[in-house]
């Protein structure tokens, strides 16, 4: 419990006392200042008592756990970023290095614990933090580094994260609430917070809870699963909406994918439990339709579920699944996409208004293929809008706000795999035809948000910061860390630092061999440069070294100095490569970023206190890409992909391609996704209030934190805002 409020919602819970010693107080704000952590309450400290030293030791882990320094980074070249050696001549000396040890021609030298004998006149081991010839990590190598590593000088910029004290008593209704964020979120979660949800659920029960609220199918199955596992089976079949909740719930229970893109388990059932799953179904609307789109899985299942033994008490459910056997079940999209064949316009929009979801996602498609018809069906349309998400106008209203002066359009998978798709030019709609759909739909937006605030009359100002940062409604494969934006997000860098890249790997019994690189790009997209294990230095950038195997964490790091920067660089992509060995899921792995003031060789390597995100690299692929500076606009574009280019020895020549196509799209998704500034002024509209500047003394302000309402909670917008 105490973990998750410390993680998730930055507070420091304290238990309460009879006052603090002054001591105590120093103490305790001098550990968090060294690793960047300050206390934004600290009046607070008076009401506390000595006691917090009783978990005093556990709290400074888990803080130091957040932004990396619970772990040893020791790169390959110690002297990293001064004295990183000249690639030809480095290589060279390990070709020596090799052919000397094949023939035994070193009689003098270290020997390491892989059984090779370097020379002094070769290298200076003291400089290396791994053997500097095959680049695997030795122990004595490594211990004697990793001693060197922490006699180093720190930075003297820091990085500040707030924290706020809340006594034990007031941090139990902060989870409740936060809970209930979660629950109640109209998007998908980050499939690392699911495990807080059932944390949660396990300390508060379900009590209070809105169950009508619990709109996501996702969170749904999670919930589901709870009841599940405490035998509340009667809760189960009530929360059964549709079939595929079911499914979900199996996935949830057997650790499998929630969303249903991969294949998921079934847990072993008993005839109680069959039952209550068949009651669920029996109450499903358009039953065999809804089981036809994973027809394999249902029928998979049916052959334990035995429906047609029990015909007499759920006869629907057995009839689905005998129409589902044969093969016979007609949908609803196969009727759709005759409808639109015949071109009975009037027919067709009959039959769409009775699923407003699949209406939406069609609509495109019926004004094109209808020019003459735009106002009857934006007419249509608007007859069910209240059926219709949020979450949904938003995402159409950005859309078509763009759809004529972009050729492509980039989407985000439920994998989290990132695709490009054409726009389809045939049939375009006209300028006028745009402006009336996106009126359409703004007013759709307005007209579904009329009620969630207050603001009669106020005087609301928004930041216009928010126009960066994208609506966070694909949050799935979202990595676990300190920032939680949404993917395309636009974060202000201080160029007048050093901008220092990190990953941190520890291999899982397979030899695992991690690459951090970066490619530099021009305005248009034309590659410029990269700096690799191949290529270790290139104008204002510098790479520690490469390290080819981790079985006692290996560290990687490379410095890019932005104001040093060629000219002609606009863009730098930044990349984690998985050459050989594990999958990133399968092994110990993070990476991120610091913000560095002193770089010589000095100074150590990674500084805590410098660290401006750390995320877990845990995705599926053969590289990630975590992020991209836009040079131009001094910002750090918050990426979050991975993306599968071969099944190994991926390096950032054969991703190329990728990773250009990639960079271009992802650049632009503050411009043509929903973002939080369009969303606040459509809920100060829908409110009634009016927006002013900030300069005018306005009753309220909406931004980032500072602000009287804090868009930066990624669950609250999920939970309250779309």
């Amino acid at each position: 419990m105490k973990t998750i409020a410390i993680n998730r919602l930055h507070v420091l819970p304290m238990p309460a006392g009879g006052g603090i010693s002054s001591k105590n107080m120093l103490v305790l704000q001098s550990e968090l200042a060294s690793m960047g952590y300050l206390i934004s309450n600290p009046k607070k400290l008076k009401e506390l008592g000595d006691t917090f030293v009783l978990n005093h030791a556990s709290t400074m882990a888990e803080l130091n756990r957040m932004r990396g320094g619970n772990v040893s980074y020791v790169p390959l070249f110690l002297g990293f970023p001064n004295n990183v050696p000249e690639e030809n001549e480095y290589f060279t000396k390990r070709i020596i290095g090799y052919v000397g040890n094949f023939i035994g021609a070193f009689s003098e030298g270290t020997a390491l614990g892989n059984g090779l004998v370097i020379p002094d006149f070769l290298f200076d081991l003291k400089e290396f933090g791994a053997d500097p010839v095959t680049q695997f990590q030795d122990k004595e190598l490594f211990d004697a580094a990793k001693k060197k590593v922490a006699g180093k000088k720190k930075d003297t910029h820091v990085e500040w994260i707030p924290l706020k004290l809340v006594s034990e008593d007031e941090v139990m209704p902060l989870l409740k609430d936060y809970l209930h964020n979660l629950l109640y979120a109209k998007s998908s979660i980050k499939e690392d917070l699911h495990k807080d949800v059932l944390e949660l659920l396990g300390i508060f029960g379900s009590d209070g809870i809105d169950f009508d609220r619990v709109v996501h199918k996702e969170v749904r199955a999670l919930l589901m699963s709870y009841f599940w596992n405490n035998g509340m089976l009667a809760e189960v079949s009530g929360l059964t909406s549709q079939p595929t909740d079911l499914l979900r719930m199996f996935a949830s229970l057997t650790g499998t994918d929630v969303s249903l893109a991969t294949k998921i388990k079934f847990p072993k059932m008993n005839r109680v439990q069959r039952k209550a799953v068949l009651s669920g179904l029996e109450t499903c609307r358009n039953l065999a339709e809804s089981l036809q789109p994973y027809r394999g899985l249902w029928l998979q299942l049916g052959r334990y579920l035995h429906p047609t033994e029990y015909k007499r008490q759920f006869p629907k459910t057995a009839q689905a699944f005998a129409l589902l056997r044969a093969d016979e079940v007609v949908t609803f999209n196969s009727v759709t996409e005759n409808l639109i064949l015949a071109g009975d316009i009037n027919k067709l929009l009959e039959h769409l208004q009775a699923r407003p979801g699949v209406f939406a996602r069609k609509l495109h498609e019926l004004l094109r293929k209808h020019l003459a018809d735009t106002s009857t069906i934006l007419s249509s349309l608007i007859e069910v809008a209240n059926k219709i998400t949020v979450k949904t106008l938003l995402v159409m209203l950005a859309y078509f706000e763009t759809i004529n002066t972009k050729e492509t359009r980039a989407i985000v998978n439920r994998k989290g795999k990132f695709k490009v798709l054409p726009n389809n030019s045939l049939n375009a709609l006209t300028s006028n035809q745009v402006d009336e759909v996106v009126g359409v739909l703004h007013d759709m937006i307005v007209t579904n948000l009329k009620g969630r605030n207050d603001w009669n009359g106020k005087t609301i100002s928004i930041d216009p910061v928010l126009s960066k940062y994208v609506v966070p409604l694909q949050q799935r494969k979202t990595s676990d860390g300190l920032l939680n934006v949404g993917k395309g997000t636009r974060i202000p860098a201080n160029f007048s630092k050093v901008l220092r890249l990190f990953v941190w790997w520890k291999e899982n019994g397979e030899r695992t061999d991690l690459d951090l690189s970066l490619v530099s790009f021009s305005e248009n997209f034309e590659y410029l440069n990269h700096v690799s294990y191949t290529a270790l230095r290139g104008d204002g950038i510098v790479h520690s070294g490469d390290i080819q195997s981790a079985p006692h964490g290996a560290a990687e790091f490379i410095d890019v100095t932005l104001n040093a920067l060629p000219k002609a660089t606009a863009y730098v992509c930044v990349q984690v490569h998985r050459f050989s060995g594990s999958k990133f899921s399968e092994i110990e792995c993070h990476a991120g970023w610091m913000v560095r003031d002193k770089v010589d060789a000095s100074r150590s390597s990674f500084d805590i206190k410098t660290v401006q995100n750390k995320f877990d690299v845990s995705g599926e692929g053969s590289f990630a890409i975590p992020l991209i500076v836009d040079i131009k606009a001094k910002e750090i574009i918050f990426t979050d992909l991975y993306v599968n280019n071969m099944s190994r020895f991926s390096t950032t020549d054969s991703a190329m391609e990728s990773v250009e196509k990639i960079s271009r799209e992802i650049a632009q998704f503050s411009l043509t996704r929903p973002n939080l500034f369009t969303l606040a002024k459509l809920h100060v509209e829908a409110s009634g209030g009016r927006l002013v500047a900030e300069d005018e003394s306005p009753d309220m302000t909406i931004g980032l934190e500072g602000s009287d309402i804090n868009l930066n909670n990624v669950e609250e917008v999920l939970s309250s805002w779309i």
